[in-house]
């Protein structure tokens, strides 16, 4: 085998820092997603947690570039930030925004049974509301924890009974896992609602046209209620 050249050398190491990084990656994005989606106006208050979000916004864009040095320095700026913060929670457990900002770090610096440990018990508690459980539903997306994932957007659809995309997502999850009558299930009660929306709302979106080309439904795809559910004529 012919002797490796120092510039392709130098790409496959590339190509393995940015592999390693991938899940730093994905776990930063959930974390700029809460920040600057969801606590936008805790964040312009707080310059502890505007702090937070700049050095979460260099990781990323350190593990896109597959910048291992440089990403570690910052991850361990954010590992400073956590003792801070956990204190922060211990004296309020009840205040959610503080709690995925916890979360976001863990899931950062890679401690992901701490995430985990932490969403369990935000999605555990009996006042748990929707912006809840939507942000820990995708929190366990990003650690694919599929079944945990199950778990929150059915206590997601339980809380919004009459949102048509909540019972619409709980059937995806439902199908990626192979389970095709929960799947179906939920998929008959999400194109029920959508139905009544589209006869009260004017322009309102049809969901059957996204369920038929939708590539997590490939379990479905074949099942006679299946077509039946997902045909506009």
């Amino acid at each position: 085998m012919p002797e490796l050249t120092r510039p392709q050398r130098r790409k496959i190491a590339c190509r393995a820092h940015r592999g390693q990084t991938l899940f730093i990656a994905l776990a930063i994005m959930f974390v700029l997603l809460i920040i600057g989606g969801i606590f936008v106006t805790q964040v312009a208050r707080n310059l502890v947690t505007a702090g937070r979000a700049r050095e979460t916004q260099n990781a990323q864009s350190y593990a896109e570039m597959g910048n291992r040095p440089k990403l570690e320095s910052v991850l361990k700026k954010l590992h400073g930030m956590e003792a801070p913060l956990l204190q922060q929670y211990r004296a309020d457990t009840n205040n959610a925004p503080l709690a995925f900002q916890l979360v976001s770090v863990y899931m950062v610096s890679q401690q992901t049974n701490e995430a985990m440990h932490l969403l369990d018990d935000l999605i555990g508690r009996t006042n748990a509301d929707a912006s809840t459980l939507l942000s820990a539903a995708q929190a366990y997306a990003q650690l694919l924890a599929t079944p945990k994932l199950e778990v929150t957007l059915q206590k997601l659809a339980e809380v919004v009974p009459d949102s048509p995309e909540a019972w619409y997502d709980l059937a995806t999850v439902q199908a990626t896992m192979g389970k095709a009558p929960e799947a179906l299930k939920s998929l008959r009660k999400s194109l029920s609602l959508n139905k009544q929306r589209m006869a009260g709302q004017a322009g309102a979106k049809d969901l059957r046209p996204v369920a038929a080309t939708e590539t997590r439904f490939a379990l479905l795809r074949q099942s006679p209620e299946f077509q039946q559910l997902v045909r506009t004529n």
